[in-house]
């Protein structure tokens, strides 16, 4: 088996990990391994095979490390999926905050701001862990523009 040959099922068993794992960071080494086929493609030594392919993957793990850092906010709110759905508050504890029923679970909710929950409904504006984070919903009879 020729190396370019052997560097190509490197790359697709890499690229297949990522696509299972959805790893960024093993995109970039997959793209290493390409370029390291490509090298044994073109004549190169083994050496230089190598030394390519690590190159490149380096390379671009740090891009990816400094994309991820820069989006990190983006990445983190795009994977809240409560994040304005509706929710009813019936009953209200002694310290403001609320069992809330949603998902088919019992979670804890609190006001946005931290002002002491009343019955009604209310909007999920985030997920801090186990806890809702909600915001009161406009009010259909309230008329913008009017």
């Amino acid at each position: 088996m020729s190396a370019s040959l052997l560097w190509v099922v490197a790359t697709l068993v890499i690229i297949g990990a990522e696509m299972l794992l959805g790893s960024i960071f093993l995109l970039a080494v997959g793209a290493g391994t390409l370029m390291g086929a490509a090298t044994a493609f073109l004549g190169g030594e083994a050496s230089l095979q190598v030394a390519v392919a690590g190159v490149v993957a380096v390379i671009g793990v740090l891009i990816a490390r400094r994309y991820r850092r820069a989006h990190r906010q983006d990445l983190v709110g795009s994977n809240d999926l409560d994040a304005g759905q509706s929710v009813t508050v019936t009953e209200v504890a002694a310290d403001g905050s609320a069992t809330v029923r949603h998902r088919g679970a019992n979670w804890r909710a609190t006001l946005e701001g931290g002002a002491p929950l009343t019955p009604g409904s209310y909007t999920i504006k985030e997920t801090r862990g186990t806890m809702l984070v909600l915001a009161p919903q406009p009010n259909p009879t309230d008329k913008q523009g009017e």
